[in-house]
């Protein structure tokens, strides 16, 4: 195969031999050998990432990482990788050789940091991964440990700080990133694996054989265990017991190579601790009642144990020397504690410091971090609503600045400042004054404009001014007032009352009107006399026609109902008619 298109892979090769004819020995055989093939992934494989790079750029030997890395745009613009960009190289497929990367990294402005917490320091040999801008984790590059980190670390978007800075590391100081060395022995053991099954499918050697086949088996199909499969680890000293339709059984995964990977059985660890329990698999007990039983996993307990070479500490399943400011203590590197220290890459113990002096902090890495007593700051306890950043009790410079965060319905008082140097008073934090208090109806009662914002608040000593409505002061010329928070109290408002010059264009309006009120009265009363006068001239002119009907109708008119209008007519000589 050209070495280009060379892949790493696990290869099954089989092995087939015949015999000649002539030959003396067995006639023939066929065996079947499972190849581990140690080669390289390509990094033009992985995905292209918008202003990011790969790191290497061309190839990554098997179980090493390729890391993403974002560049600064042309316009000085910074940019950081936010997802999982730390791709390993693995065996197992023949088209795709990369881990898969969840979730998919992406370049995203440093903006987004800078507004809540900011970039977290990366260790050396190693790599911050933000999985979004409130969580982030640490990893080392192939052939290193991480050592002293969190699983993943936060953002507290009230004090601004990730969860890295704490008592003992008020400087947020990255974990340590620790070249490895092979381990001599690597094992997961697998113990008191409970599984539910009506009959007992290990009563003799056979049983136990198929129990052991078909648990393997499944956990290998379910990509539980992986390490048998890419041939890294042996399944060995499986062990089985029944009673009251409870299977018990453990195994070991024996790791016979990588030992310098500690992940190749870590990774299996976890999935089986996790994944195993409420899985059923089938076990075929090859009797003639029923030869099919299921079993299913209710529990499990595992445990890694790693061997180290002579000259190497065991930390954390891998085998290196002490990093700096960690020394060797029982089989294990640990934190120097305060008044020692350790320049580290060996296995000693750590150095007290001499003449009774003392270290700021664990993890002192030099004779020069030995301190008098006198020059170390503790931080002191904060009030209750309040949160330091370094916290209360570390251990800083006496010009350590250290800022502080009010609680919720609190705040510093207006133009103080949020940091403090430590040894001095820390300013203090105060009750808040709500606006929303203060009613819209209630301000309107007072005279008061409404342009006050409901939804704000005033911190101690700070000042408000409320202003009165047009035509209203408070007092002579001050239609202006200002008020001020004090610890969560805000003065009660003083009631608007109406200007002098006001109370005199009142007096003339309302005349104004009540003189144009009786002149419209006036008007409505002459009219209403003139109507009356002239429907009186009326009614006496339709009086006298009826005198002239009566005096001249001949004979007299007769008073007939028409049945259809009801209505009555008369009619005089000259043929007019009146209507009643």
């Amino acid at each position: 195969i050209a070495e280009e298109n060379k892949k790493t892979g696990t290869y099954t090769v089989t092995v087939t031999y015949t015999k000649p004819t002539d030959a003396n020995g067995d006639a023939s055989y066929s065996t079947t050998i499972f190849l581990p093939v140690y080669q390289f992934c390509k990094v033009t494989e992985l995905r292209n990432v918008e202003r990011g790079s790969w790191t290497p750029g061309d190839k990554v030997d098997h179980r090493g990482y390729a890391t993403l890395s974002c560049a600064d745009d042309a316009d000085g613009n910074k940019w950081y990788m936010k997802g999982d960009g730390v791709a390993q190289c693995l065996m197992g497929s023949e088209n795709f050789q990369w881990e898969s990367l969840t979730p998919a990294p992406t370049c995203n402005p440093q903006s987004e940091l800078v507004e809540k917490c900011g970039l977290l320091e990366e260790p050396e040999f190693g790599d911050v991964v933000y999985k979004d801008e409130n969580t982030a984790y640490f990893t080392c590059g192939a052939g290193y440990t991480l050592i002293g980190a969190e699983q993943e670390y936060t953002c507290d978007s009230d004090t601004g700080a990730w969860s890295i800075i704490t008592k003992d590391n008020p400087n947020g100081h990255p974990p340590k990133c620790q070249a490895t060395v092979a381990a001599v022995t690597r094992h997961v053991i697998v113990s008191g694996m409970e599984i539910t099954v009506n009959e007992n499918v290990c009563s003799d050697d056979a049983g136990v054989d198929r129990v052991s086949n078909a648990l393997k088996a499944y956990l290998e199909d379910e990509d539980i265990v992986r390490c048998t499969v890419e041939s890294y680890c042996t399944w060995e000293d499986f062990t089985c017991n029944h009673a009251d339709s409870l299977l018990t059984v453990g195994f070991k995964l024996n790791q016979i190579t990588s030992l310098n990977d500690k992940t190749v059985l870590t990774e299996d660890e976890a999935r089986i601790k996790s994944q195993a329990p409420t899985k059923t698999f089938e076990v075929n007990t090859e009797s003639k009642k029923r030869a099919i039983v299921s079993a299913t996993i209710n529990k499990v307990t595992t445990d890694v144990a790693t061997t180290c070479s002579a000259g190497y500490a065991r930390i954390d399943n891998s085998c290196s020397s002490c990093p700096s400011g960690w020394g060797y203590a029982g089989d294990t590197c640990v934190p120097c504690s305060i008044g020692s220290y350790s320049a580290g890459n060996s296995i000693s113990a750590c150095t007290q410091c001499t003449d009774a002096k003392t270290t700021y902090n664990i993890g002192s890495t030099l004779a020069a971090a030995c301190v008098e007593g006198a020059a170390v700051c503790t931080i002191g306890v904060a009030d209750g609503v309040a949160t330091f950043v370094p916290p209360t009790g570390s251990r800083v410079e006496f010009d350590k600045l250290i800022s502080v965060t009010c609680g919720v319905g609190h705040a510093l008082a207006v133009d103080a400042d949020n940091t403090f140097k430590c040894g001095a008073t820390a300013p203090a934090c105060y009750e808040v004054c709500l606006l929303a208090d203060r009613s819209t109806d209630e301000l309107k009662a007072l005279f008061i404009h409404d342009n006050i914002d409901a939804t704000g608040q005033l911190v101690h000593n700070e000042k408000i001014q409320v202003t009165c409505m047009a035509g209203y002061e408070l007092a002579e010329d001050e239609p202006v007032k200002s008020y001020t928070c004090n610890d969560g109290t805000l003065p009660v408002f003083q009631a608007c009352i109406e200007q002098a010059g006001s109370q005199v264009l009142t007096t003339v309006i309302v005349c104004v009107v009540v003189l144009g009120v009786a002149v419209i009265l006036l008007f409505l009363f002459i009219i209403v006399q003139w109507r009356k006068k002239k429907n009186a001239a009326s009614y006496k002119a339709r009086t006298n026609d009826m005198d002239m009907v009566t005096t001249h109708a001949t004979p007299s008119p007769a008073c007939v109902p028409d049945q259809k209008n009801r209505t009555l007519t008369l009619r005089n000589p000259a043929g007019n008619d009146y209507d009643l």
